[in-house]
């Protein structure tokens, strides 16, 4: 464990961003849930890792510290009050300065954008996922509605993903979906509503009946 992350466990406090002062840590995953997101994270191996709210990064620094860093290795980050707050309270920069500190600047990527925004245009620009982790109490939907996203297991093969549901724009109509794993075809719709899948596990090596 980095000592970034392993101070902020022993104390329940961190560093400001400017290494003057420490805050209390109110808003992270516990311990519990670190070593669990860890677990999914080794089973996956990801080169490429997602995941929605950051505030003082403590779980993305449980998530960088189980990555096997490689060519093409990026963990995006998405979090509109990292600086600014302007979507809510401001994390003063904290978190990107904590990933920085555990020597992990070079393969974060922060995206200052609510998510509902933020995952539309990474869908537009084609990103690839292997992992994506929704922590963040942020909106994704856009007009104030509330956030809306679940677990799917592919009935064809078991591999798990994390589901989001979003407002559907002009570019997501008709869309053809497919599972990353097997390549069977996924619902791209419901209702109003697009559905965009995270890859949480690939499905496991097929069980041949004797």
């Amino acid at each position: 464990m980095n000592s970034v992350l392993s101070e902020i466990l022993n104390t329940g406090a961190t560093q400001t961003a400017d290494g003057k002062g420490t805050v209390k840590v109110h808003s992270a995953v516990s311990v519990a849930e670190g070593h669990l997101l860890q677990k999914l994270v080794r089973q996956v191996d990801p080169t490429m890792s997602l995941e929605v709210g950051f505030a003082y990064g403590v779980s993305a620094l449980f998530i960088c510290d189980a990555l096997n860093v490689r060519k093409g290795t990026q963990h995006i980050a998405i979090d509109p009050n990292q600086y600014r707050g302007q979507w809510g309270d401001s994390w003063e920069g904290i978190g990107i300065a904590n990933l920085h500190r555990a020597g992990y600047g070079d393969i974060v990527r922060l995206i200052e954008s609510p998510s509902y925004r933020a995952l539309a245009e990474l869908e537009r620009s084609g990103q690839h996922l292997d992992f994506a982790f929704i922590c963040g109490l942020e909106r994704v939907m856009a007009g104030g509605r509330p956030p809306s996203f679940y677990s799917f297991t592919c009935p064809n093969c078991q591999a798990l993903y994390h589901i989001v549901k979003v407002e559907a724009g002009p570019e997501t109509n008709d869309r053809e979906l497919a599972c990353r794993s097997c390549g069977a075809p996924l619902p791209s719709r419901e209702g109003s509503l697009v559905l965009k899948y995270f890859l949480l596990r690939k499905a496991g090596p097929t069980r041949r009946r004797a």
